[in-house]
């Protein structure tokens, strides 16, 4: 014959269940990375630092997309950004660099 289960019983196994629930949500918890400035990541090696030389190469190239849009500073920093951003103006900035260079 079974014994039937007393209140008590449930609510240890009720406590129980809770504890071992916020132990595991401890454990599988998510972790914010955050890429710094200087690092670089690609999926082979993760997180390394940046060859300098490419990251300066990078600032040198986009120094005319930079000069062009100097007028626009004075606007707001999203006419700026829409300067910058722009792909044509940007491409055809590099053309010319490349091509006098």
């Amino acid at each position: 014959m079974k014994k039937k289960k007393n209140l008590s019983q449930y609510i240890d196994f009720t406590i129980g269940t809770l504890i071992l629930g916020v132990i595991l949500l401890f454990l599988v918890s998510c972790s914010h990375k955050e890429i710094l400035p200087g690092l670089c990541y690609n999926d082979r090696h993760g997180t390394y630092m940046c060859p300098e030389e490419d990251y300066e190469s990078d600032m040198e190239e986009l120094e005319p997309i930079y000069e062009a849009c100097a007028d626009w500073e004075s606007h707001s920093g999203e006419a700026w950004m829409q300067c910058i951003m722009n792909e044509e103006r940007r491409r055809q900035l590099l053309e010319r660099v490349k091509n006098t260079a």
